[in-house]
């Protein structure tokens, strides 16, 4: 989720088996709600 578009998994789909479903999901949300938006070079979006 770092490279702004440099770079392209193309991740349709994520096999995972159901006794980790739950807590990989919690960890994607998790995740996905530190990013912060912006210009890449800002202070409040460079961590």
């Amino acid at each position: 989720m770092s490279n702004a578009g440099q770079t392209c998994a193309g991740v349709e789909r994520v096999y995972v088996v159901r006794e980790v479903h739950a807590a990989l999901c919690r960890k994607v949300v998790e995740r996905a709600g530190a990013l912060s938006v912006g210009p890449g070079r800002t202070p409040c979006t460079v961590r």
